[in-house]
């Protein structure tokens, strides 16, 4: 059956602990570990007051030149969770577009005239080229950096590879996160199933051996959420003969590519010789964790 599974979040910092605590949540076990480190950078405000202000992480939000004055310009977000950080920070016209970098074009596009002045707070590495879109599209767009990531060193991970062998998952939230876990994985042999929160995270791992590669139907928390709560916690599913009840549209294409071979589907770990988790209590986070931020926090 499946059941409750022993995670590591890579998440970066600090919203790898709202994960974990979403997680623990649904009933899994959680180690929080990043696989990025966020490093700000010197960010300017723009010449003049923007049309629109736009963000794509939480982090661009946390990092961004505050200006009061702008407070009432109109802000778009990649998703309801940046949003509600950008409200946090007094934002107060708000337009999430609930999904991917495409599904933000959109809502752009069909929502704001031209020619409007559009300011992009954001990575260093961003996941697309919206300013270059929305330019093309007859706006003046710019992009302001305000934040970079870069992989985290060896030694701080020394904790979340001790307990690779233990892992029955992994969760990846960015594309360069997952390929900073691709090396980690290629070269330790670990196997077993890795959450994705989109497909763009997928298609760094798809060629790693080993692994089954599970996608969010949206790339969005609530949609990886739901993933991992077809996935059991304290929500109990059938067993796996059951397999009609798992093909109804729950399951993702992988799993149910398993489920049609009639195999077991993680009835235990075989990178770690003991079976239960209890046995394994000395690698996991503590929790509750009193550093965790409430569930609105990203």
């Amino acid at each position: 059956m499946l059941g409750p599974l022993f995670l590591w979040v890579t998440r970066s910092a600090p919203y790898n602990r709202l994960t974990g605590h979403r997680v623990r949540g649904i009933g899994h076990t959680v180690l929080t570990s990043p696989v990025l480190k966020v490093r700000p950078t010197a960010a300017f405000s723009p010449p003049m007051r923007p049309d629109v202000i736009v963000f794509t992480s939480a982090q661009g939000v946390r990092h961004h030149p505050l200006d009061p004055a702008y407070l009432d310009v109109p802000v778009f977000t990649v998703g309801d969770r940046t949003a509600e950080a950008a409200g946090r920070r007094g934002y107060r016209h708000l337009y999430s577009a609930r999904g991917n970098l495409s599904d933000l074009q959109r809502l752009i596009v069909t929502t704001v005239p031209r020619p409007a002045y559009v300011v992009h707070f954001s990575a260093m590495e961003p996941a697309g080229d919206l300013v270059g879109y929305l330019n093309m599209s007859g706006y003046e767009a710019d992009r302001y950096v305000v934040y970079e990531t870069e992989p985290v060193e060896d030694e701080a991970l020394v904790r979340a590879f001790q307990a690779l062998p233990a892992l029955d998952g992994i969760i990846t939230h960015s594309a360069k996160g997952a390929r900073r876990l691709a090396q980690i994985i290629s070269g330790r042999r670990w196997h077993g199933i890795v959450f994705c929160i989109s497909e763009a995270c997928a298609a760094e791992l798809r060629e790693v051996p080993g692994l089954l590669v599970e996608v969010a139907a949206r790339p969005t928390e609530q949609s990886l959420m739901n993933l991992l709560r077809f996935h059991a916690g304290r929500r109990g599913v059938p067993l796996c003969s059951t397999t009609h009840d798992l093909s109804r549209g729950a399951a993702t294409a992988p799993t149910k590519r398993l489920l049609a071979t009639g195999a077991p589907l993680f009835f235990a770990n075989d990178n770690y010789p003991a079976r239960d988790l209890k046995s394994r209590t000395a690698l996991f986070d503590p929790s509750p964790d009193p550093d965790d931020p409430p569930p609105t926090a990203a």
